[in-house]
């Protein structure tokens, strides 16, 4: 997620030298309420991670970052966080089931798959207590049909428990939690006044979610 700011407004802004300063810098102003917005954001999106009981390894929130920048002429500002964070804020439709997030964009195809990126972060849930799963007795022949067999290997408990959370994510879908898009959208309302007065001039912006 970014914002940016156009070099051509910062350049337009030079009408603040006829004031005889040589002091004031709108760059630095800009960057200056730039990195303040990042840091609000990345507490608002934090604290609904939080709230709303988004359930996650917890990387997707220690590890966010916001980082400034020129790029293609334009003054930006970025935020970085885990790639899956759209899957949990909006959602993804369960292969069966689609009630946990009936207007989300993403759907599973299949009740098994999953990356070993992914793998590894569901196993996180589990070792950590944040997911409690139990483990359906594989001689029993709904399991079967379920298709969690694991005849002619030894799976750990651990690896068992991983495909059962799996299939069951899967087979009902992630709900939509909007934890993200509400603390962007609240961080960022008052942006274009906020700059606009520090700076004592309209200026507009580009927002990219």
């Amino acid at each position: 997620m970014g914002l940016n700011i156009t070099q051509s407004q910062v350049a337009n802004l030079d009408w603040l030298k006829s004031n005889g300063s040589t002091e004031y810098n709108p760059l630095e102003i800009i960057n200056s309420v730039l990195e303040q917005y990042g840091l609000i954001a990345i507490s608002n999106i934090q604290r609904n991670i939080k709230d709303r009981q988004v359930v996650n390894s917890g990387q997707m929130s220690s590890t966010m970052y916001q980082k400034l920048d020129v790029e293609n002429g334009m003054q930006s500002l970025k935020i970085y966080i885990k790639d899956y964070y759209r899957f949990v804020d909006k959602g993804v439709k369960g292969y069966e089931f689609e009630k946990n997030a009936p207007k989300s964009p993403y759907k599973y195809k299949n009740l098994h798959k999953m990356s070993k990126e992914g793998r590894t972060s569901i196993q996180s849930l589990i070792t950590s207590g944040k997911a409690k799963v139990r483990v359906i007795n594989q001689s029993k022949s709904k399991t079967e049909k379920r298709g969690l067999q694991f005849k002619g290997t030894k799976k750990s408990l651990l690896d068992r428990q991983t495909d059962q959370l799996i299939y069951n994510i899967k087979k009902h879908g992630i709900k939509t939690t909007n934890f993200f898009k509400d603390g962007f959208e609240q961080t960022f309302k008052d942006l274009q006044k906020d700059l606009g007065e520090a700076l004592k001039k309209d200026i507009s912006i580009n927002l990219i979610k």
